[in-house]
């Protein structure tokens, strides 16, 4: 009969690794996500191993370990530890003192992994196991000691983790922050009824607004009503879940100038999942706009040149050779050439 091993993890991907780990070896794998259901299902169907994490919801793994320990049936089924979190010396310790038999910290080589399971089991089956003392015959007073300054350790190293993260979110925010508020490209954000709600800096050099007098207000309030009505469709499209790159549009400056402007926008979501608005960048092309102009009416212009030069060609052409016939009339030679 084929050895079965209960793992106990509240990690659903260490508990396929470990899984496919322990099957690749020939073993009966059953997986639970914590020590409650541990315990369950060892009573259910007890196992010949049991291989628990510590830092579990409903019942940790030292809970479980004294659990498991004092139990008539289970008692004597060897108990592993295999953690990332309590690695300290005295998790161990303590670990050892509720009755572990082994105490393995994460990460560790397979082979290495596999050789301390197989090690303990051979053991187990030759007969040479026997299970530590019971959890009872442990002080009661320095297993709580010690299982509470287990817990504080654990809870301090994950404020110092919080800490950390809290700070560098922080500078994260600082540098988001500076690069919105600096930034020459328009940074916007509305409302799902079309009205500003953010706007950076930018806007107020290139609309002549300031700032809290666009806010609120609704994008198409500063559009010609052309612009307006298509761009209030693209509006209920990104309302819909799209995105849009590259919108040209024509917006309206304070002191009534045209303001050409190149609009990337997508929806965003509140906590719930719905749709709460839109956001995104727009870059001010007016000047380009106008240079394009210029160069349209210089072409024009050039144009008009062209067809006035040649037209002028094709006169002296007819001259020439009005000239020419008359010669000829005269009994005189040719003045002009043909291509002249």
């Amino acid at each position: 009969m084929k050895t079965r091993i209960l793992i106990a993890d509240d990690k659903q991907e260490n508990l396929y690794l470990l899984e496919s780990l322990l099957k690749g070896n020939g073993y009966v794998v059953t997986s639970v996500s914590n020590g409650k259901e541990a315990l369950e299902s060892a009573l259910r169907n007890p196992p010949d191993l049991i291989i628990a994490d510590i830092l579990m919801p409903e019942m940790d793994g030292f809970t479980l370990c004294k659990k498991w320990r004092a139990h008539d049936v289970l008692k004597t089924i060897p108990f592993v530890f295999y953690t990332a979190t309590y690695t300290d010396a005295k998790d161990e310790e303590l670990a050892l003192h509720l009755g572990a038999d082994r105490f393995i910290r994460k990460p560790q080589d397979p082979d290495a992994f596999m050789k301390l399971i197989r090690d303990l089991l051979i053991k187990l089956n030759e007969g040479e196991f026997s299970p530590p003392k019971k959890p009872a015959e442990v002080d009661e007073t320095v297993h709580l000691r010690e299982y509470n300054q287990a817990l504080i350790r654990k809870l301090e190293d994950k404020l110092a983790d919080y800490e950390r993260a809290y700070k560098e979110l922080e500078k994260s925010e600082a540098l988001y922050h500076d690069l919105v508020e600096t930034s020459q490209d328009l940074i916007w954000q509305c409302d799902a009824e079309g009205r500003y709600i953010y706007l950076n800096p930018a806007w107020e050099q290139v609309f002549g607004y300031k700032i809290e007098e666009m806010l609120g207000r609704k994008f198409s309030d500063f559009q010609t009503p052309e612009y307006a009505e298509r761009d209030v469709q693209e509006f209920m499209r990104l309302l819909e879940g799209n995105s849009v790159r590259g919108l040209e549009t024509v917006h309206i400056g304070k002191s009534g100038n045209e303001i050409h402007l190149v609009f990337n926008a997508k929806f965003i979501q509140d906590e719930y999942g719905k749709t709460a608005g839109t956001r995104g960048t727009a870059y001010d092309i007016t000047a380009r706009k106008h240079t394009e102009e210029e160069l349209k009416n210089q072409m024009r212009e050039l144009d008009k040149f062209n067809k006035l030069m040649v037209g002028r060609e094709n006169k002296m052409v007819d001259l020439k050779q009005e000239i020419n016939l008359l010669l000829k009339r005269l009994g005189e030679p040719k003045k002009y050439k043909a291509n002249e």
